[in-house]
């Protein structure tokens, strides 16, 4: 998990145009997702989606689709 928090901050370094903040939580994705959201009182969640084919989509499930109809905010998907 650090090694991911170093990547997130390294990215977050090279944006001089908004203000970021970055979490790495454990746990089932879409629940964790959404829970933070609410916690945060978040208006917005940006979320990116994988080109995956219809039975990748399938059988693995998708993180995505259950934040959109798990989140209590709106959700922005970046293709």
């Amino acid at each position: 998990m650090q090694q991911a928090q170093r990547k997130l901050d390294d990215l977050i370094a090279l944006q001089n145009t908004a203000s970021f903040s970055s979490l790495i939580l454990s746990g089932y994705p879409p629940a964790a997702i959404c829970a933070r959201a609410n916690a945060v009182n978040a208006d917005l969640i940006v979320i990116g989606k994988h080109n995956k084919n219809n039975i990748e989509q399938w059988l693995l499930g998708s993180v995505t689709k259950a934040v959109v109809y798990g989140a209590e905010c709106d959700v922005l998907l970046n293709h």
